[in-house]
């Protein structure tokens, strides 16, 4: 048996769930400050000795580099193939329970992420 990811991990807090649509207006409005301190301010559910608030980010770092077999199993997960499933899959289920402002902000979310994953490689 191989351990199995899901294409779109969600929280609950990753993707908006508790922006009221005016708020997701104003962060769509303002992207690439707001948006980028959402991303970068996210932490994830587990840490590193050396940075108990480490963001996923760092935690993806950290893990590429303490394994090869980590490191090729991240760059697999990252891909831009991936990343257009993964956009395929939330537009195809997903997107026609939101506002458009919404979608384009998850959107933008999924692919700075992918991104930003794949220049940490």
């Amino acid at each position: 048996m191989h351990p199995a990811f899901s294409r779109l991990y969600d929280s609950s807090r990753g993707l908006f769930w508790n922006f009221p649509d005016a708020k997701v207006k104003q962060v769509w409005a303002n992207v690439e400050i707001m948006g980028d301190s959402y991303i970068n301010n996210a932490r994830p559910r587990l840490s590193i000795e050396d940075d108990k608030g480490c963001n996923h980010f760092t935690l993806i770092d950290y893990l590429s580099q303490a394994d090869p077999t980590y490191r090729s199993l991240i760059q697999d997960l990252a891909n831009f193939d991936q990343e257009q499933s993964v956009i395929e899959m939330y537009q195809s289920e997903f997107s026609r329970f939101f506002i458009p402002e919404r979608n384009y902000l998850v959107l933008w979310v999924i692919q700075k992420r992918f991104e930003t994953i794949r220049n940490l490689l």
